[in-house]
């Protein structure tokens, strides 16, 4: 089925235009008004060949507006659901108490890996190392600009590392993205261990070639 990422953060950091940036097409609206964004927004994308359903959602900040609230809630549930939460800042901005609070709330609400994305790379930089560290000590870090289309490919890398382990495929592994597919050879592998039994035990080869036609 893939693997469910959350896309989050405080409002108009960019976590619209990321998604958009991802499918490499325009799915979610994206304006320069805070809090565009107001229910969860879920496409399917194929990141380093590993299938993701990727969750657009509405920004962590506390608010008055009842429907905005709804969203908020939304999107909790969202990052409880997913296995892995992309936490989206503004490179060009400093870290401001939303962005503390929406990091914390993940770390609240969540159990599984996280990734900050600091998005807006092609503008002047103003947020540091410095700031990163002390706000997310230890989590992994990624640079892009959903607007340029940059750090893009490292993104996909690092969400597929989080969510393969420390240690990847070898490079002769295949990926599956399909379940039938995936049904298949594993009624394949079935076949061909039956048949190293047909043949181990000194079966006619007309019975072993009845398992190999199977596989």
């Amino acid at each position: 089925d893939g693997m469910k990422v959350a896309i989050v953060g405080r409002p108009n950091v960019g976590k619209s235009s990321l998604l958009n940036a991802l499918l490499k097409e325009e799915r979610a609206i994206v304006t320069q008004i805070a809090g565009t964004t107001r229910d969860v927004i879920e496409e399917r994308a194929i990141l380093g060949g590993v299938p993701f359903t990727l969750a657009d959602t509405a920004g962590l900040r506390v608010t008055d507006d009842p429907v905005e609230r709804i969203g908020v809630e939304r999107t909790k549930e969202a990052v409880r659901d997913a296995d892995l939460a992309m936490v989206v800042l503004d490179g060009s901005e400093p870290l401001s108490e939303d962005d503390r609070n929406a990091l914390n709330s993940v770390r609240k609400d969540f159990g599984g890996q996280i990734l900050i994305v600091v998005n807006k790379a092609d503008l002047p930089k103003v947020l540091g190392e410095d700031d990163l560290h002390e706000l997310a000590p230890g989590v992994p870090t990624v640079w892009v600009s959903a607007q340029e289309g940059q750090g893009l490919e490292a993104l996909a890398e690092s969400a597929v590392q989080l969510v393969l382990g420390d240690e990847p495929p070898s490079s002769d592994a295949i990926l599956v993205a399909k379940e039938r597919h995936r049904q298949a050879i594993m009624k394949a592998r079935s076949a061909l261990e039956e048949a190293q039994v047909t043949l181990e035990q000194g079966f006619p080869l007309d019975l072993l070639s009845v398992d190999l036609q199977r596989a």
